[in-house]
């Protein structure tokens, strides 16, 4: 049995910074293909199928903007692990949103990043929330998007 790292909180509401240092390791580790530590960062209700349903979204992301000849590289190829690790990027390719107007991150706060594939931003955003409980604060992953 393997060990399943602790959940990551914060024991007071975290600013738009540490929010978004969260998310990008979030991503950074799930690219690196280390799912356990990626499904403790954030709270996911189920991280196979939620890594189905990211793949399948990059998938048909890709069957949109792609010619047919470069689609070879990508057919076989595990999706996920070709995200760009968000560290890289300017803040303006990722667009980051946040639903609420305060620095601090406050509950039911929805927050947002695009992601990027080999150096292109795509139009898949996903969408986390800040959640309460038991007086600690955790990120929620909530959906898949794309615009």
């Amino acid at each position: 049995m393997t060990d399943i790292p602790p959940l990551h909180y914060w024991k007071s509401l975290p600013d738009r910074d540490q929010v978004l240092d969260r998310m990008y390791n979030f991503l950074k580790t799930l690219a690196a293909g280390d799912i356990a530590v990626a499904n403790s960062m954030v709270l996911v209700k189920d991280i196979n199928q939620f890594m189905d349903a990211l793949h399948d979204s990059l998938r048909k992301y890709l069957n949109l903007v792609i010619e047919d000849e470069q689609w070879e590289q990508y057919a076989d190829s595990d999706l996920i692990k070709i995200i760009d690790n968000p560290y890289d990027l300017d803040e303006d390719l990722t667009q980051p949103e946040f639903s609420g107007k305060d620095y601090v991150v406050g509950v039911n706060e929805d927050v947002s990043v695009l992601l990027s594939m080999k150096g292109y931003v795509t139009s898949i955003r996903l969408h986390f929330l800040m959640v309460e409980r038991d007086e600690l604060f955790f990120l929620k992953l909530l959906k898949i998007s794309s615009k």
